[in-house]
């Protein structure tokens, strides 16, 4: 548990320092996954873009990166 003294604030005990840790290394790796699928959805939309593939191509890659950085944005980062 927590030992919390008034005007202290809280100390984590080693077990949820831990989890705590492990949490925030897997906030870290979702950040950069989820990073990478923005960088990998621009690419396909510019590609898209350039090779002047037809509009409903273009639209569908254009709303799914704005999905993703819909996501980022939410998730606060």
């Amino acid at each position: 548990g927590r030992s919390c003294l008034a005007g202290y604030g809280c100390r984590l005990d080693e077990e949820e320092a831990e989890k705590y840790r492990q949490r925030r290394m897997k906030m870290e790796n979702s950040k950069d996954e989820l990073i990478q699928k923005i960088e990998l959805a621009r690419l396909v939309l510019n590609k898209s873009i350039d090779e002047n593939q037809n509009y409903d191509e273009i639209y569908k890659n254009s709303v799914e990166l704005d999905r993703l950085i819909e996501e980022y944005i939410i998730a606060g980062y």
